[in-house]
């Protein structure tokens, strides 16, 4: 997992929260430096150049979203 590309597919904090991360894009694919598996974050280098934890759940991997648009296409 660490070393594998992901895509940003929301930045909200939580739905409690109201707000979302500030230096995420949405669509934009993100190098995984560590994985915190406790609290569920990925750590990443966000769009200012910081090494941050964000949550798993705001992420999408590459064999994800092909399988996404493979059902789609009802393959």
């Amino acid at each position: 997992m660490i070393g594998e590309y992901v895509t940003c597919i929301s930045n909200m904090v939580g739905e409690s929260f109201g707000y979302g991360y500030k230096y995420l894009t949405i669509g934009k694919k993100y190098k995984i430096e560590d994985v915190d598996n406790d609290t569920k974050e990925y750590q990443l280098i966000n769009d200012i150049g910081d090494h941050s934890f964000f949550l798993i759940k705001n992420f999408k991997t590459t064999q994800e979203l092909r399988e996404e648009a493979l059902n789609k296409l009802g393959i």
